[in-house]
């Protein structure tokens, strides 16, 4: 009889044991790059900059738990104190509906996106910080997004936690979007080059740096570049200055850049008008290159 009872008792708590490791949320190895900043740059937190930086590392980690150390002991896979900056890519899977409480523990500044959406927000310079928040979820895969960087050579610290916790919890916040095949942006010719010419203008370059920043973060599988012209002029013409445009137009955003991104050209010349070309408004609007990032 006692031993009934014992081996009764011990399936219940491995059948607990199990369905509370099942509740627990999972995640892909983190993986991203580390970029060198500058003085101006680290206490701007995170932004487009970052990714202007030298590339000096490269981190993949099973977990992020940086716990709070003195600068003698080296951060992790840095070889540099101060003035760095990382961004941190993986997935997280969520087995049963229910909440998770996320915590993010940092010396200096961090951030943390799920499905592009800003959850916890700890950057900027300080000491050791520690945010936490309670968010819903229905069972799925999400994206998730890490900002960490190191300003002052004094202290370290980054750590990333995600458990099942039990409520009152929020409602489900975080969606899933459904991800679209392709993001298409236009350059019209007006901002980007002036008439006949193929160098590009500097009222395009914020633009494109946007585009840029977004290729980097999306990392879409490939990067389409269409030139298209007005009707003015030979055929020929038109085809060539199309393809001129799209190539200085892939030569800017390729410059300098380490991306699995395929990117392709294509010159459409005057084949393929959104408006008429019998107005010079129509004819305008034409002369444009597209730039269509397909995932």
């Amino acid at each position: 009889m006692l031993k009934h009872i014992f081996f009764t008792i011990l399936i219940f708590f491995l059948f607990k044991s199990c369905l509370s490791a099942q509740q627990e949320p999972t995640f892909s190895v983190f993986t991203g790059d580390v970029y060198a900043l500058d003085f101006r740059q680290v206490h701007k937190g995170y932004g487009k900059h970052v990714y202007e930086g030298e590339k000096i590392a490269f981190i993949s980690w099973d977990e992020i738990n940086v716990t709070d150390r003195p600068i003698d002991e080296a951060f992790p896979d840095v070889d540099r104190i101060k003035m760095f900056g990382m961004v941190l890519y993986s997935t997280m899977t969520i087995y049963e509906k229910s909440c998770y409480d996320f915590s993010l523990n940092s010396d200096d500044g961090s951030k943390l996106w799920i499905e592009d959406q800003l959850v916890l927000d700890n950057d900027k310079d300080h000491q050791m910080q520690l945010l936490r928040k309670k968010i819903s979820f229905e069972p799925g895969t999400y994206k998730i997004k890490l900002w960490y960087h190191q300003a002052y050579p004094e202290r370290y610290g980054f750590v990333f936690d995600a458990k099942h916790t039990e409520g009152p919890c929020p409602e489900f916040v975080i969606k899933k979007p459904e991800p679209p095949k392709s993001i298409k942006f236009t350059l019209n010719e007006k901002i980007s080059f002036d008439k006949d010419k193929s160098m590009i203008k500097d009222s395009a370059k914020p633009k494109l740096d946007s585009i840029l920043e977004l290729i980097l973060e999306k990392q879409p599988k490939k990067v389409n570049i269409v030139g298209h012209t007005d009707n003015t002029g030979s055929l020929e013409y038109n085809k060539e200055l199309s393809k001129k445009r799209a190539m200085a137009i892939q030569n800017y955003l390729t410059k300098n850049i380490d991306s699995k991104s395929v990117f392709a050209i294509r010159a459409m010349g005057e084949d393929f008008p959104i408006e008429s070309n019998d107005t010079e408004e129509g004819r305008s609007k034409n002369r444009r290159v597209e730039i269509v990032l397909i995932r």
